[in-house]
């Protein structure tokens, strides 16, 4: 038995970086059923440089109006065929055994609907421990932070949850603290992705502290959807926003 994977990559003026992302995808050990790149009215030349590179190596599909990379990614995720829906930045890059590894886990353990990884900045390690196991990830302990990175995410395709397309901040947090509240949420704790720069560095949508604050704030407020019990615990998590954001601005050099 195989699992089938679709790459889905959103795209907006990429040009830099989207050929060394989309190359990663298509030369893993365990190929891909598809790479969907899904462009948000880009105005530079990444389309073009796409389409001549990989030709009907890669799917590519244009949006009708710039809406965000959370309704580029559910626009890829519609379009999918394979039984996984694997999301990776374009400005990143995946470890050649990412699929492999991660196909070796969701047959092992088919109760999975959510995994993910490690990301790093630096190169990524060449070999990996064999012995490496991955480990339940329980709602509550996303609450904390959001640890989850999009590069590093394979979401089961057919579960009917996407990500909020009105949010330009923290739509993956949101929706990783909805997927993990009603499914099974797994952690393969290896490095397999490569992030092109920092979290919350300069550049990229991550890198505006104060929205990404709000964004959280945001996905706190929607976990009274949830749960109404949880309307008890959002202003607590409100406050705890609050605080890592203060923490963040005075000591800006630790993640929060």
């Amino acid at each position: 038995m195989s699992l089938r994977f679709s790459v889905v990559i959103p795209m907006y003026n990429a040009s830099r970086t989207i050929l060394a992302t989309i190359t990663s995808c298509l030369e893993q050990e365990y190929l891909p059923h598809e790479v969907i790149v899904v462009d948000d009215c880009s105005t530079d030349n990444g389309v073009a440089l796409v389409q001549q590179t990989f030709g009907d190596k890669v799917r590519v599909l244009q949006q009708a109006a710039n809406a965000g990379p959370a309704a580029a990614r559910n626009s890829g995720w519609d379009h999918a065929s394979g039984d996984f829906v694997a999301f990776l930045d374009s400005d990143d890059q995946w470890h050649r055994e990412k699929l492999l590894l991660c196909h070796q886990v969701l047959l092992a353990q088919p109760q999975i609907d959510l995994l993910w990884h490690y990301y790093q900045t630096a190169d990524l390690p060449k070999t990996f421990n064999p012995a490496t196991r991955p480990l339940r990830t329980s709602f509550l302990s996303l609450l904390h932070q959001n640890p989850i990175s999009t590069s590093c995410v394979l979401f089961r395709r057919n579960t009917g949850l996407r990500f909020d397309s009105r949010m330009r901040y923290c739509e993956d947090y949101d929706l990783a603290l909805r997927f993990t509240y009603s499914h099974q949420t797994w952690l393969l704790p290896l490095f397999l992705t490569q992030l092109d720069r920092p979290v919350l560095s300069e550049g990229g949508l991550s890198a505006n502290r104060k929205r990404m604050r709000i964004g959280e704030m945001q996905a706190y407020g929607h976990l009274a959807k949830l749960n109404p019990a949880f309307t008890l615990l959002i202003p607590v998590l409100y406050i705890w926003s609050g605080i890592k954001h203060l923490l963040s601005t005075l000591w800006p050099s630790r993640k929060k």
